[in-house]
């Protein structure tokens, strides 16, 4: 009995650990999923976006896969220099956060942050991809066009 439960598990493990692309997501509910994700793979065609600098990071942001309303979305920053800022979120929306939720990202290698967050049921006319970065005391946001 016990060699058939472990086998069984053993088995449904084998089939979870590939369910995102074959990479490590931390599959924490809400806490930003993190991932390889330069080329797109499980989670869509990488689309970049746009440079941004906050909070004295410069990074690129990037879409994977499609977005649309009410379906998930995955964002990801990429950034230019070695050190990562200690809290990033992204939402797509209005600058406000109304209507949008805010997800955290998690780190993902050493240049990258990621994350997936559900999009809004309806987008505003001038709905962005906004990223919200807080480092040393010093929050800024600033957004990029994501279609």
């Amino acid at each position: 009995m016990m060699k058939k439960l472990l086998c069984t598990l053993s088995c449904s493990l084998a089939l979870l650990l590939p369910a995102c692309g074959g990479h490590d997501h931390d599959h924490g509910g809400g806490t930003g999923e993190t991932g390889k994700t330069a080329g797109g793979d499980a989670h869509g065609a990488r689309h970049e976006c746009g440079k941004l600098t906050l909070a004295g990071f410069e990074f690129t942001a990037v879409v994977l896969g499609d977005v649309a309303p009410g379906k998930e979305a995955v964002a990801q920053a990429e950034f230019a220099g070695d050190a990562l800022p200690k809290t990033v979120r992204a939402w797509i929306g209005v600058e406000s956060g109304e209507g949008s939720v805010k997800e955290r990202l998690g780190k993902d290698g050493a240049h990258a942050m990621h994350a997936h967050f559900s999009a809004p049921k309806d987008f505003a006319a001038d709905s962005k991809l906004w990223f919200e970065v807080e480092h040393d005391g010093k929050t800024e946001r600033g957004g990029v066009a994501f279609r």
